[in-house]
């Protein structure tokens, strides 16, 4: 997992949800390692939408388990598995 996933699906995110909107610029924070955490922006302007989350493991390229959250919404998170 790298910088490079970023232009095709970056963060990892839902299995439910699509990203194609996250450009390299909309990328605030991208550390996926365990530990690591990311953040990125959709939109522009008032209709601009900021999404976080954690990495928990990362265990390249077999398995990846993060966090997913809607910043300004209530303080919970998704759990994601990739396997």
């Amino acid at each position: 997992v790298g910088p490079l996933l970023a232009g095709r699906k970056s963060p990892p995110v839902s299995q439910h949800t699509t990203c194609r909107h996250v450009t390299k610029e909309a990328l605030v924070r991208f550390d996926a390692a365990t530990g690591g955490a990311f953040r990125y922006t959709i939109g522009a302007g008032a209709a601009t939408f900021a999404f976080f989350g954690s990495y928990h493991e990362v265990l390249t390229p077999h398995r990846i388990v993060h966090t997913l959250a809607f910043e300004g919404a209530c303080e919970c998170a998704a759990i994601d598995t990739f396997q």
